[in-house]
Formats: structure tokens, C-alpha cells, sequence
């Protein structure tokens, strides 16, 4: 399949992309909306992986949903966001996305999502809670949005800022992630995510609440009717 991969984050990008080649899966690499839509209407593609935000570039991910759609109704769009239940992502799934993962989620997650649009999958259901997958820590709520905007690139006051906590707060979170991933760094922490690499075991009384793997899988009929 040809795979369109829009992310600025270069590392998270070029991760997904030599994953999803590993997949047998031919990908090209858009850092811009703008880029994207470009790619698209030069060759259309089976399914595109969108990012939501872009800093400074003027638009976002939501609103090239549907210029993507129009250059190709056959392309599956699947957007990555840091939270499910963000405007952006709401706005995205109306403009037409087929389906949501949060970006804290593994690479695995990400191409087995990608293979089941492609092959026209119609519907996945909403996750509820679900089991740990192996390997992988359990992480309490606020640690899932500290790990998402990592993910992103955010700096430590940026995620304070989004969050709404304290620059010693966001610390704390980043040493438990640290700690949890059994790493040194926060590069380390965003490697180990984008491979879906093991972590260490999880402790006794960590929380991981039913967060949202994939949202809406949608038949193309039902988006007719989204606005």
C-alpha cells in the first residue's frame, strides 16, 4: 500500500515511516498540511497518517482532512492526536477521518491500523478498558498527556502551559516516565513509544484508565452526513 506519514516531529516521522516499510508498505514523508495535500493530489494514496498540530505553519491537521478526501475519495485518512476528546480531533473526524489513535500509543497499534483501512476495514469499536499490552507500563492519566506531548517535542514549559501545571510538576511527571520506561532521557522515552519497545514491569498500583486505541472506523456512506 502507499502510505502518506504528515507529522512535523521529524524523529516520531521517520520512526513510523521505516515502520511502516518494514510493513512492505511504500511511504512518503510530509512535514506540512500543505505538503501533504501536495503529495496527495500528485499521486493519490491508500491511507494517510495525519499529525493534528503544526506550530507555525498557519493551518492544522483537522483542516486538510478534507482537501486529502477531495484529491481522493478512496484514501483513508487516520489522524494521531494527543487527546481524543480534543476539539481538533472532533473537528478532524467531522471533516471525514476514518479513525483516531493518541499519539502515545505504539508504532504496532499504528500500522495494524493502518493495514485494516487499507484493506477496507469499515468499522472499528471504541476500546473501553482494555488489558496492558506486553511490555508496556501502566501510566496514570496526567502521565498519558505528558508522555503525548513528548511525543510532540514539546518543551517542558510548553507542556506546563497546555496542561496548566507548574514547570516542577511536568519534572516530576517526565522522571516518573523516565523511571517507568526505564530510561535516562526523554528522547530515549519517545524512541521507546515510536518502536513500541518493552518497558519495565509495571508496579502495583499504577492506573492506566480506558483511553481511546482507535475511534470510529467509518463506513464512507456515514461520513456523508457528518458536518
Amino acid at each position: 500500500m502507499r502510505v502518506l506519514v504528515c507529522d512535523d516531529h521529524a524523529l516520531m516521522a521517520q520512526a513510523m515511516a521505516a515502520h511502516l516499510r518494514e510493513h512492505g508498505h511504500e511511504v512518503v514523508v510530509a512535514t506540512t498540511p500543505q505538503e501533504g495535500v501536495a503529495e496527495q493530489r500528485r499521486q493519490p494514496f491508500d491511507v494517510c497518517v495525519l499529525d493534528l498540530v503544526f506550530p507555525g505553519t498557519g493551518t492544522d491537521g483537522a483542516e486538510a482532512v478534507g482537501p486529502l478526501l477531495k484529491a481522493s475519495s478512496s484514501t483513508k485518512v487516520l489522524v494521531l492526536t494527543a487527546y481524543a476528546g480534543s476539539v481538533l480531533a472532533q473537528q478532524a473526524m467531522a471533516a471525514g477521518a476514518h479513525a483516531m489513535i493518541e499519539k502515545s500509543r505504539p508504532l504496532a497499534v499504528v500500522s495494524a491500523t493502518v493495514h485494516r483501512l487499507g484493506m477496507g476495514a469499515a468499522r472499528a469499536e471504541r476500546d473501553g478498558p482494555r488489558a496492558t499490552d506486553p511490555g508496556q507500563p501502566q501510566l496514570t492519566a496526567r502521565e498519558r498527556e505528558v508522555l503525548a506531548l513528548l511525543v510532540q517535542g514539546c518543551s517542558t514549559s510548553e507542556m506546563g502551559e497546555r496542561l496548566s501545571i507548574s514547570v516542577n510538576t511536568v519534572r516530576k511527571h517526565v522522571h516518573k516516565l523516565l523511571e517507568k520506561f526505564g530510561t535516562s532521557s526523554r528522547l530515549e522515552v519517545v524512541a521507546r513509544v515510536a518502536r513500541g519497545a518493552p518497558a519495565r514491569t509495571p508496579r502495583a498500583g499504577d492506573v492506566q484508565p480506558g483511553d481511546v486505541r482507535v475511534v470510529d472506523v467509518r463506513p464512507a456512506d456515514a461520513q456523508q452526513g457528518v458536518r
